[in-house]
């Protein structure tokens, strides 16, 4: 692999976006006084969507397994971000259900969002976005497709 520059490679090349932008994240949280990872931000973006999910209908969403769904909502409980509703007194199954706490930093959070779209997207057009999109939706495609 003489002819290989890991500065062109995809692989490398989307770990550093992403490496930065978990980074960029916890910046504009913490600047904007919001004490949440980008991982718990996931799980809040749905069940602002659609309050009183299951932990597997999270995980799914989430695209996450649920052992690391479980420890992310095991903080988000401790911090006061979600309660657990037992389902039929099954400890095994319960619902997520956002607090008034989680509800009260929704806009701040959004703000921080918007932000970090505004920063990576900067000096790129919609339909530079749309391409962008569109070819890192193919990647993934092909990711989840690879059979190991």
């Amino acid at each position: 692999m003489e002819n290989f520059k890991l500065e062109n490679s995809i692989n490398h090349t989307i770990v550093h976006a992403s490496i930065l932008l978990r980074r960029q994240l916890f910046s504009l949280f913490k600047k904007n006084e919001i004490d949440i990872t980008p991982e718990q931000w996931v799980i809040l973006y749905f069940l602002w969507q659609d309050d009183g999910l299951s932990l597997g209908e999270i995980a799914q969403k989430a695209q996450k397994d649920n052992a690391n769904t479980t420890r992310i909502v095991d903080r988000m409980e401790k911090q006061g971000l979600v309660n657990r509703i037992i389902k039929n007194d099954d400890k095994r199954f319960f619902y997520l259900y956002l607090t008034e706490k989680a509800n009260s930093i929704k806009p701040d959070v959004y703000k921080s969002i918007l932000k970090s779209t505004e920063i990576c997207a900067s000096g790129l057009t919609d339909q530079e976005q749309k391409i962008f999109l569109s070819l890192l939706n193919r990647i993934i495609d092909n990711m989840k497709s690879y059979k190991l």
